[in-house]
């Protein structure tokens, strides 16, 4: 049960209601976040734009993957993945690539 906002509910509640994946919520509260601040930070979700931009940038070989992250406020494993093609950001970027030819 986490209590937050004056209320006490139970993880997948708390889910449910504010649209925050129940595991993202379970890995914040194991780090030791506060129960508020597990609930109502928002997950960042970069657009297709902002993932090519990182891989361009990357790829011109003048700027680290943590200095990236701290660019665009992520975790420099999310840009490793995102250099490796391992994201859904590929995944959509290849989607409108098919859809425009």
């Amino acid at each position: 049960m986490v209590t937050a906002f004056g209320e006490t509910r139970c993880v997948a509640e708390w889910s449910e209601l504010l649209g925050v994946n129940r595991y993202t919520i379970y890995s914040r509260l194991d780090k030791g976040w506060s129960d508020e601040n597990a609930l109502r930070t928002p997950t960042l979700k970069l657009s297709d734009i902002e993932a090519e931009e990182i891989r361009c940038a990357y790829a011109a070989g003048n700027v680290l993957q943590r200095t990236l992250a701290r660019r665009y406020g992520i975790h420099q494993t999310e840009v490793s993945r995102i250099v490796r093609r391992l994201t859904k950001h590929v995944t959509e970027a290849l989607k409108a690539k098919g859809a425009r030819r």
